[in-house]
């Protein structure tokens, strides 16, 4: 019974986990904006298309269309010239003694002025990568000792999720999480212990900070969450009926690394998780995120 519940709780996971490797790969594909040989124009291309015609100006962008207002903003012409650009990166590859070893002197086209002559005063950073798949472990806080009018109101337990992130400094998230929630019954009913889990769809908007190696990420949304159910006893078996799905706020933030992050947050529900009582569901959690 306990391997089918296991698998049970599983599988929406493994669906999910494949589901949003996919997207994250999709997500990967970056853009290059190239001098194309065969008509002397600038264009945004996929990184991944290699050509003899192509003469990369400047590469990394996450979406064409930010490749597009690079150009818009940098450049006065869509017309180039193939020759003076490789020129121009033959010239400035040859590493002069004073640079250390490493550093990048490929040149970005500078920006006209309104008079025509070329601004070189202003220096263009490649654009960020960032990691936008994460796994969530955390330790969770909630007040449903009330609900069962257990002597201890806190009632404690875990949360394990993947989220997927859309977006750079500001983002859209989402992704399926699972909580599980436990507590010792014996001083009310005649349990030794009861787990109560659900899942949960956020949908979230957020904005991170990094300076240097420290990132800071804000996020606040919603969750819809599934029917709250006991691994040992129905919940009916408490005098609690509960509803098909409910609805929460949620607000979080994250501080660490690109790649670990300690998180802080907190869930007020908006709607009831049982038909009868009067019960006004919180939670607080401090965990992990690990971005890859």
């Amino acid at each position: 019974m306990k391997i089918n519940l296991i698998q049970k709780l599983l599988k929406p996971f493994l669906i999910l986990l494949f589901t949003i490797f996919s997207l994250n790969s999709f997500s990967q594909q970056t853009f290059t904006v190239v001098c194309d040989k065969t008509d002397n124009s600038v264009k945004v291309v996929e990184s991944r298309i290699k050509s003899p015609n192509y003469v990369p100006i400047k590469g990394g962008f996450p979406f064409r269309q930010v490749a597009q207002k690079w150009i818009d903003d940098n450049l006065s012409t869509t017309q180039c010239d193939p020759d003076e650009i490789m020129k121009k990166i033959k010239l400035q590859t040859k590493v002069p003694n004073n640079v250390a070893p490493g550093t990048s002197t490929i040149p970005t086209p500078p920006k006209r002025t309104s008079s025509g002559a070329l601004n070189t005063n202003r220096s263009f950073q490649p654009a960020h990568h960032y990691r936008n798949t994460s796994l969530i472990i955390d330790a969770k806080f909630s007040n449903l000792g009330e609900a069962f009018r257990l002597n201890n109101k806190l009632m404690p337990g875990f949360e394990m999720g993947i989220e997927q992130l859309f977006g750079t400094k500001i983002y859209f998230g989402t992704g399926i999480n699972m909580d599980m929630f436990f507590s010792d019954f014996d001083s009310r009913y005649d349990i030794s212990q009861e787990f109560i889990y659900f899942f949960r769809i956020p949908a979230f908007v957020g904005y991170r900070m990094q300076n240097k190696k420290i990132m800071v990420m804000y996020e606040a949304g919603a969750e819809v969450n599934s029917k709250f159910t006991g691994t040992e006893l129905d919940l009916e078996s408490f005098n609690k009926t509960a509803i098909d799905h409910s609805f929460n706020f949620l607000a979080r933030m994250s501080v660490g690394t690109e790649r670990i992050l300690l998180e802080f947050g907190s869930e007020i529900w908006l709607t009831d998780v049982f038909e009868a009582g009067n019960f006004d569901m919180s939670v607080f959690h401090a965990g992990l995120r690990f971005n890859f």
